[in-house]
């Protein structure tokens, strides 16, 4: 399964991060079932370590979101204050600074308050594995 064919409206519990490895617990909104997201990641911005029902994921491509430098390739803030807290907000924040070509995503758990923010070097990275049905 892809990460693109989760529902919202779901929960997400049991954040993790341990080897170089983000993980967490999903249970589909639609169908009930749980999988385990997993995603190889250096660094991750969390507010909580849990939400329930109201939960989104989603791979934001950065250089839709963040400009890149074009001398060095890399992520740059915005460069007004607004668009820098917002940035921070969203997690983009770990972003910066990094090889735009390297890492062209951002994974997003989020509801009402962000579970896990964390770059991405491909869609293929992030893993969702199913842990159970429909309960």
């Amino acid at each position: 399964m892809l990460v693109d064919q989760l529902s919202g409206d779901s929960d997400a519990a049991e954040l993790r991060y341990e080897g170089g490895v983000a993980s967490l617990r999903y249970t589909d909104g639609d169908t009930g079932r749980v999988f385990r997201l997993r995603v190889a990641t250096d660094c991750l911005f969390s507010e909580a370590p849990a939400e329930a029902g109201s939960v989104h994921v989603r791979l934001v491509p950065l250089a839709d979101v963040l400009p890149v430098d074009q001398r060095s390739g890399r992520y740059a803030a915005p460069p007004e204050f607004g668009p820098q807290m917002a940035a921070v907000r969203e997690g983009l924040h770990l972003a910066l600074g990094r090889p735009a070509a390297v890492f062209p995503f951002l994974l997003q758990v989020r509801g009402y308050r962000m579970v896990l923010a964390c770059p991405v070097r491909a869609v293929h990275q992030v893993e969702v594995l199913p842990e159970s049905g429909p309960s």
